[in-house]
């Protein structure tokens, strides 16, 4: 027999969910065993409590899958850090990377906005007057190595105007910029013969040895071997000097100042 009254049912539902305790819990197996038919409500409710308000053991699959679904997108969630802890990790550790690359950059600047003329310095001497005197008689009519120049005040046009004028002194800057440009090979023994030309003979070295490097030299080989050794009697490498014309074939009228030629034949 169903229990109808509400108060009944209530109680009942308590007892079986395990709330009753103490002195309420004591006076309802009491009623139980003074009272057949209450006993009987109480178990027919238990087997509908059980079997219509318990979840199935499908019920209970599904939901431990979904606990463990769960779980596991939480775990993920907690150990992921969140964009704020990873841009400022990053930061951490490349900031001195980037302390040194705003710097690098700032040292750039400021050297691209240099005058030319403190970006290639030069440090001018007076010409041996032996070699000075070779100097004035160079191959290709003159000092003109560069051809016609092109007119308008283009930095390659100002450069070679100042090379053609044997304006060393100005020239010099100007060449490097056209080579750090990426411009005519060639540009590297204008370079030398300017740096040469004020006496510069570690700058004038520098540059015919890198132009000697070059696929320019092709084509040029006399007139480079003609600064080089110049550059290698003001260094008083005279042996040097013999093994480069012997290796060039150079002839000696080339070398325009008597005492030079001396020099060199002996």
């Amino acid at each position: 027999n169903m229990p109808t009254d509400h108060q009944d049912i209530d109680l009942i539902e308590r007892y079986l969910q395990g709330e009753l305790e103490g002195d309420s819990l004591r006076d309802f197996e009491s009623r139980m065993q003074s009272d057949p038919a209450f006993k009987s409500s109480v178990e027919e409710w238990a087997l509908v409590y059980k079997h219509a308000l318990s979840p199935t053991a499908g019920d209970l699959a599904i939901e431990q899958r979904n606990r463990a679904l769960v779980g596991e997108w939480m775990e993920a969630y907690e150990s992921k850090p969140s964009n704020t802890n990873t841009l400022s990790d990053w930061f951490k550790r490349w900031r001195w990377a980037l302390v040194v690359l705003a710097g690098a950059l700032f040292c750039a600047y400021w050297f691209w906005r240099q005058p030319l003329e403190k970006k290639y310095p030069l440090q001018p001497q007076e010409l041996n007057p032996v070699l000075a005197e070779t100097f004035e008689f160079l191959p290709r009519d003159g000092a003109d190595l560069s051809g016609p120049t092109d007119e308008g005040n283009t930095l390659e046009a100002r450069a070679y105007a100042a090379y053609d004028d044997k304006d060393y002194a100005a020239a010099y800057p100007l060449l490097m910029e056209l080579v750090e440009q990426g411009g005519d090979s060639l540009n590297l023994l204008y370079a030398g013969v300017a740096a040469l030309g004020v006496g510069a003979i570690e700058e004038a070295s520098t540059r015919l040895t890198s132009f000697q490097n070059s696929n320019a030299i092709f084509g040029y080989e006399l007139d480079f071997a003609f600064y080089l050794v110049l550059v290698y009697v003001d260094q008083n490498r005279i042996q040097e000097a013999k093994s480069l014309i012997e290796m060039y074939n150079l002839p000696l009228n080339l070398f325009h100042a008597e005492e030079l030629k001396k020099m060199l034949l002996n």
